[in-house]
């Protein structure tokens, strides 16, 4: 990835993918500086979560997030975008990319999950985790929702920020979480990928670890896990300069 300092990057269309429990609301910051500088921003919210949260539904699994990406490629058109997916959503974008790979130009995982072949989100926890988030889900969600499990605070957010990220978060269905992402990972050989790691949380060190062994550029920002609303600039900068 480049660092900050070049002048006049080159306007870009990105598609930006929110994490567990928020909407598209959480982008706002972030798209507002992107398109100042040109771009064209996608960022919706997925199928029960923000201003979709009236269709929250048993029946909404992992595959409906990915379709819901799909479609949005599709029906907009759109070519040469580069694909970003927050935490969660790193399995929504790698399911994505395996569906609509012509139409993209690169990946960027946010403090994200990089999945393997057939694996779960909740695979890739802790068994001590995942075990308490379906016990969640048991206890506060009708056996098949998982409430927030991260407040802002814990994702790097203070004060009346912090307190509106709150109220904005919505509970999210558990086979969101627990349907395995089925793809061979060879078919996204070549295609650029990179990972922004929130450097105040350590959730995702590991992964940026491992994807930087592989070869990956990976940059650190100074902030919490919602980077997108604790440095918008700094992401901003990040994501305009990144080469595909």
């Amino acid at each position: 990835m480049a660092r900050a300092g070049v002048a006049n990057p080159k306007p870009k269309t990105f598609l930006l993918v929110h994490g567990a429990w928020h909407g598209g609301w959480c982008w706002r910051p972030l798209q507002k500086l992107l398109e100042a500088k040109g771009s064209t921003v996608f960022a919706p919210s997925l199928t029960g979560l923000g201003d979709r949260k009236h269709l929250l539904d048993q029946k909404i699994n992992l595959a409906t997030h990915v379709d819901d990406i799909v479609e949005l490629l599709e029906n907009e058109e759109l070519t040469q975008v580069t694909l970003v997916g927050h935490s969660y959503a790193g399995l929504v974008v790698t399911g994505a990319a395996v569906k609509a790979r012509e139409r993209l130009a690169h990946v960027v995982y946010l403090d994200a999950f990089v999945p393997p072949g057939g694996q779960s989100m909740l695979d890739q926890m802790s068994k001590q985790y995942s075990d308490h988030w379906r016990e969640k889900a048991k206890t506060s969600g009708d056996g098949w929702k998982v409430p927030p499990m991260l407040d802002a605070k814990a994702m790097g957010l203070t004060g009346e920020l912090a307190a509106r990220v709150d109220r904005k978060l919505t509970p999210q269905p558990l086979a969101t979480f627990d349907d395995k992402l089925e793809f061979d990972p060879k078919t996204l050989d070549g295609l650029a990928r990179s990972y922004i790691r929130a450097g105040a949380y350590g959730g995702f060190g590991p992964t940026a670890a491992r994807v930087k062994k592989d070869g990956w550029p990976v940059t650190t920002l100074d902030c919490g896990h919602d980077a997108m609303l604790a440095k918008p600039d700094e992401l901003a900068a990040a994501l305009l300069e990144e080469k595909a």
